[in-house]
């Protein structure tokens, strides 16, 4: 019974699988007037970007972070979005809220430039200006590993970011 129960859920699974794989793939995913989330890692920096959760702690305390990137597909290749976040230890908490906007040269090198304020106390202005690649995983979900420079105007920060986004 148990053998049999398997092979149908196998059975039923791969129809699934085939049947998905068989539509017309001369239609492509349309973006222009979708929502789109963001989640990724910034592999330099160690630390969440984008939409989610971080905690990073040693015996020198605890480090947490909670952001959102998100926006909207206003044609084909272009995109507003918007970011908040907060990173917090022990003694410090800043956050941080910016308006910017996202292109996809050829339709397949994401460029985004992200003007932000942080506030930790005293208010700071800062950018994220990134260029990378989109990989299609699904329809409507990229992987868009970057190159990123982010800081003031005279002091930056270089950093190389994987990003999935999801188009909604």
């Amino acid at each position: 019974m148990k053998k049999k129960s398997l092979f149908i859920l196998f059975t039923m699974l791969l129809a699934n699988l085939l049947i998905g794989q068989t539509s017309d793939s001369t239609t492509e995913f349309q973006r222009k007037g979708h929502y789109f989330l963001e989640s990724g890692y910034n592999i330099i920096g160690g630390f969440g970007s984008g939409s989610g959760f971080s905690i990073y702690g040693d015996d020198g305390g605890t480090i947490t972070s909670i952001g959102i990137e998100a926006g909207k597909f206003l044609s084909k290749d272009f995109a507003l979005k918007g970011k908040v976040s907060m990173l917090g230890t022990g003694d410090v908490t800043l956050y941080s809220v910016g308006i910017g906007a996202k292109y996809y040269i050829g339709g397949k090198l994401p460029f985004e430039l992200v003007p932000a304020i942080i506030n930790g106390g005293d208010l700071n202005f800062i950018f994220t200006t990134s260029l990378g690649y989109a990989g299609k995983l699904a329809p409507n979900i990229l992987f868009e590993p970057s190159v990123s420079l982010m800081g003031y105007p005279d002091d930056f920060l270089f950093g190389f970011k994987g990003t999935f986004v999801m188009i909604l």
